[in-house]
C-alpha cells in the first residue's frame, strides 16, 4: 500500500517479489488536500477521504500479505488500513517496514494488526517473509521481527546490499493505473548520504545494517541507462527526477554517466545535491546534459549552530558558489530553508535574508522542523527536555508531524509569528528585483496578520511558479489535475479494481521479462 505518491521502495519490493514469482499489485492513496507534500486542508481533505475505497481495493485483490511502507506522518492512517483489512480478510498477514518502522520497531510490533516488521533494507528480507508466510517456517529471519505465540522472534541484521546491479530495476508498471505516466518519472542512482544530519533518517539509518560494506553505494552507469531507455521506450517521460540524495558526488560516475544520458535518453533532469559537491566542472556537465534543476538543503545561515546541532560543515561560501554556479550554466538552484529548529537564535532568519539577497537563487522552500523518532535531533531534544515524556510517545506513533504548516506544538509560540513572516520574505525575494529585494524587511510584512500570513506565502509561490514555468508546480498540478475525477469516477463506481488490474500488470510484467528486460 502507498500514500500521496510513488515509493521507489515499493516499487522495488514488487520487482523482487515479481521475480521470483509472486503476484504484487498495489492500493493507493492519494490523500487529495493533505498529502504531505504541500496542501493540506483538514475540511477539504475530508471530502475527498478515500480510505474505504482504499479498503474495497484491497478486498477486491484478496492479498495474502499486505505491505506498508509508512512516513512518520502516514503511520497512523497505515495503521488503520491494516486493522480494518485483517478485520475483513482474516488470513491475511501484514508487514510495516521502511523509515518509522526501523527507528521504532519495537512499538510496531506490538500492535495487534502487524504480523512482521522490517527493519533496514527489505530486498532480501521481503522475499524471507513471503517464503515464511507459505511454509509457516519458525527460523528468525533477516533484518525481521515477527510474532510467534506470545512472543516476539528477533531475526539478525544483514549488511547492507552492496552490488545494486545486482537488484531488478523499479517495477513501474505498478503503478500505470493510479498515477500519470507520461509526465515525470522518478528513479535514483544510488542509496545512502555520506553526510549524518541531525534532523535525517540517515542519522540512525545507516546504522540499521551490519557491520560490513558501506552505507553509500551507487548503480553503475550501465545499469542506470538500461533502466531509463526501458522505460523511456515505454512512457515517453518529459523530465527525470534524480531522488538520490546527493546525486552529484562522484564527478567519475557522472563522467561516465552524463553525456551517455544526453545522448540515448535526450530528456531533461532535476536532481538533489549538497553545495559542497556543486563546482563550476560539475554545473557545466549537468547542464550539458540537461539538467535544469538542483535542489540544495541550507536549512540556517547560522555556523556554528548548524555545525554543533545540525551536524553540517558546509559554510556560505559553499551555498553562494553553488548558487552562482548553476545559475550561471543555466540551471535553477532551489535552496531548502527550515523554520522552528530547536534553540536556533532567532537572528539566524535575519541572516539568511540578508543572505539570500546578496545570493538569489530560483526559489526558496521553507519547512516546518519536525522531531523524527530515531534521529540524532529527536535524542538530543528528548536528552535536552525540549521533548517530554508524553511528547516523545505520542512522535514515536506519528502523531503531530507536519513539516508544511505550523502544527508542531514544540515551536514556540512567540516565533511562529516571524517565522511565517520569514516563509513570505523567502517567497519573494527570488522573484524580486535587486533593488527591491534589498528594500524589503520583516518590518514590511510583521504587520500582516498570522492567519493571512501563510495564505500570502501559498500564493506567491504558487504565482511565481507557475510564471517562471516551474516543473514542481506543474507535476504538483498534473497529479491533481488526473486524481481529483478519478476520485469522482471511483467513488460512484465508474472504474474496476482488483483482478482487472492485477491481471494488466501481470502480464505486463510478463512481456518485460520474456524479453529479457527484467533484470539490468
Amino acid at each position: 500500500m502507498a500514500i500521496g505518491c510513488e515509493h521507489l521502495g515499493i516499487s522495488q519490493l514488487s520487482a523482487i517479489a515479481k521475480c521470483a514469482g509472486h503476484e504484487t499489485s498495489l492500493a493507493f492513496s492519494p490523500s487529495l488536500f493533505y498529502d504531505r507534500n504541500n496542501l493540506h486542508s483538514p475540511f477539504v481533505s475530508r471530502i475527498f477521504n478515500d480510505e474505504d475505497l482504499l479498503l474495497r481495493r484491497i478486498e477486491s485483490q484478496s492479498p495474502d500479505v499486505i505491505a506498508f511502507s509508512p512516513l512518520s506522518g502516514t503511520y497512523q492512517l497505515a495503521l488503520r488500513i491494516a486493522k480494518e483489512a485483517k478485520s475483513r480478510l482474516k488470513n491475511v498477514k501484514i508487514v510495516f517496514g521502511g523509515v518509522h518502522t526501523s527507528a521504532v520497531p519495537e512499538r510496531v510490533i506490538v500492535q495487534d494488526e502487524v504480523d512482521y516488521v522490517c527493519i533496514g533494507e527489505g530486498d532480501a528480507a521481503f522475499l524471507k517473509i513471503l517464503e515464511h508466510v507459505e511454509s509457516g517456517g519458525q527460523d528468525p529471519l533477516i533484518n525481521t521481527w515477527f510474532k510467534k505465540d506470545q512472543y516476539v522472534v528477533k531475526g539478525p541484521q544483514s549488511d547492507f546490499i552492496q552490488d545494486l546491479d545486482s537488484l531488478p530495476i523499479f517495477d513501474k508498471i505498478l503503478w500505470e493505473n493510479d498515477l500519470p505516466s507520461n509526465y515525470a518519472y522518478i528513479t535514483t542512482s544510488s542509496r545512502g548520504c555520506p553526510y549524518r544530519c541531525s534532523y535525517c533518517f540517515n542519522s540512525f539509518y545507516a546504522d540499521t545494517g551490519g557491520c560490513k560494506g558501506t552505507y553509500l553505494r551507487r548503480r553503475s552507469p550501465q545499469h542506470m541507462l538500461y533502466e531509463l531507455k526501458l522505460y523511456k521506450r515505454r512512457y515517453n517521460f518529459r523530465v527525470v527526477m534524480f531522488f538520490d540524495d546527493i546525486f552529484s558526488m562522484n564527478r567519475a560516475w557522472l563522467e561516465k554517466f552524463l553525456p551517455e544520458f544526453r545522448k540515448e535518453i535526450k530528456t531533461p533532469f532535476r536532481i538533489f545535491t549538497h553545495a559542497k559537491y556543486v563546482d563550476e566542472k560539475t554545473a557545466k556537465m549537468l547542464a550539458d546534459a540537461g539538467c535544469e534543476s538542483a535542489e540544495i538543503g541550507v536549512q540556517t545561515l547560522d555556523d556554528e549552530y548548524k555545525d554543533r546541532v545540525l551536524n553540517r560543515r558546509e559554510d556560505p561560501k559553499d551555498i553562494s558558489n553553488a548558487i552562482r554556479f548553476l545559475k550561471h550554466y543555466g540551471i535553477n538552484p532551489k535552496m531548502d530553508h527550515m523554520f522552528g529548529l530547536p534553540n536556533e537564535p532567532i537572528e539566524a532568519q535575519e541572516k539568511a535574508r540578508e543572505f539570500y539577497v546578496e545570493n538569489p537563487p530560483f526559489s526558496i522552500q521553507t519547512y516546518w522542523t519536525n522531531y523524527y523518532p530515531g534521529t540524532k535531533m529527536f535524542n538530543d531534544a528528548c536528552a535536552a527536555n525540549i521533548i517530554s515524556i508524553e511528547e516523545s510517545e505520542r512522535l514515536k506513533d506519528g502523531h503531530g508531524m507536519d513539516a508544511f504548516t505550523h502544527a508542531n506544538d514544540l515551536i514556540e509560540k512567540e516565533r511562529v509569528k516571524i517565522y511565517h513572516a520569514y516563509g513570505l520574505i523567502f517567497k519573494l525575494l527570488p522573484n524580486l528585483p535587486s533593488p527591491l529585494r534589498k528594500r524589503l524587511s520583516l518590518k514590511m510584512v510583521l504587520w500582516i496578520p498570522l492567519f493571512v500570513l501563510p495564505v500570502f506565502s501559498f500564493l506567491t509561490a504558487v504565482v511565481a511558479g507557475f510564471l517562471r514555468r516551474n516543473r514542481d508546480h506543474i507535476f504538483y498540478l498534473k497529479n491533481y489535475l488526473y486524481w481529483i475525477p478519478q476520485y469522482v469516477f471511483r467513488r460512484f463506481n465508474l472504474r474496476f479494481f482488483g483482478a482487472t488490474k492485477i491481471f494488466d500488470d501481470e502480464r505486463a510484467w510478463r512481456r518485460l521479462g520474456n524479453a529479457g528486460l527484467v533484470r539490468g
